[in-house]
């Protein structure tokens, strides 16, 4: 997914960090240049299959 969102117009920072205390925690970063573009990374088919697979989301 990471090269997906890179690549996204309007993407200015993708980052992905695992835990080192909490095993399965990861924290993902991302920055838009506004609310177009976050909408656009939100209809993506990467995004749709990786939110379904996220209990949390």
């Amino acid at each position: 997914m990471a090269d997906n969102v890179s690549k996204e117009e309007g993407n200015h920072l993708y980052s992905l960090s695992f835990s080192t205390k909490e095993p399965g925690l990861a924290i993902i970063m991302e920055r838009y240049t506004g609310k177009e573009a976050l909408v656009a990374h939100s209809k993506s088919d990467y995004y749709k299959a990786f939110t379904e697979n996220d209990a949390t989301h």
